[in-house]
């Protein structure tokens, strides 16, 4: 999916049906987000969001960041899906069926899943590996599948570690009041959370959660977690039923 093709189809078929309200709320976000864009010449600074675009300056082993920067527009898009990568592939790595000619059938939907997740984040030598296993198996070359999958599977661990280890990098930079102690997260954070939540604005949804993890609660401090561990899932829906229970004072560790 080409997310900038995509924004583009919603907005032409979806923006008439929106209330004048919506759309005036969404005209005011566009006209604050572009006073805080750099004027020409200025430069990066050292804040978070402008350290956060550097990430595409990186060089990672197995990632195409330049067509990711393409295809994405930004990292607070492009962040979550390689933190749901790093999430998600190790276990479905380890529900692969076995590598016989009966389980071929299986294994080739298997690859299929595995060859979309390395699309999607810009990996494109592993999704290959995956292209051609998905397509030895659907032929029924077992003896290829046996020869070639231990290592895409190789491959694909090193690249979960690798993002990993900088994305963990990442949250472990102290910010500004990082670590202080408060009594409980700041409810009208939690309130745009949940509206965030309910209209799937993902880079919203993270800028508001790097704010919140920013302290230590007294109170509260596994509702963080678990929004995060939610959030990181694109699990918006279950963020946005639990945001709205909590101020009934509910169980805060989201079960």
């Amino acid at each position: 999916i080409d997310i900038k093709q995509l924004d583009m189809a919603l907005n032409i078929w979806v923006r008439d049906t929106q209330s004048e309200e919506t759309l005036k709320h969404a005209e005011e976000e566009e006209e604050a987000e572009l006073e805080l864009e750099p004027e020409e010449g200025e430069g990066l600074d050292d804040s978070p969001g402008n350290a956060e675009e550097r990430f595409f300056e990186q060089a990672i082993k197995g990632l195409n960041l330049s067509a990711a920067r393409a295809l994405y527009g930004d990292s607070a898009a492009y962040l979550p899906i390689l933190r749901s990568f790093v999430v998600h592939t190790p276990a479905l790595l380890e529900k692969m069926p076995p590598l016989i000619e009966g389980a071929l059938p299986d294994y080739a939907v298997m690859v299929h899943g595995l060859k979309g997740s390395c699309s999607t984040i810009c990996a494109p030598e592993t999704a290959e590996m995956a292209r051609d296993l998905e397509t030895a198996a659907k032929g029924g070359n077992v003896d290829f599948v046996r020869a070639h999958h231990g290592a895409l599977e190789k491959a694909v661990l090193a690249l979960v570690e690798e993002l990993a280890g900088r994305l963990g990098a990442r949250e472990r930079e102290p910010a500004a009041g990082a670590g202080e102690s408060r009594s409980a997260p700041d409810q009208a954070l939690l309130e745009r959370l949940a509206a965030a939540a309910g209209e799937y604005k993902t880079g919203e949804i993270e800028a508001i959660l790097k704010e919140l993890e920013q302290f230590r609660y007294e109170d509260g401090e596994d509702l963080v977690r678990w929004l995060r561990e939610q959030a990181d899932n694109f699990e918006y829906g279950e963020m946005q039923r639990r945001l709205k229970k909590y101020p009934a004072g509910e169980d805060l560790s989201g079960q």
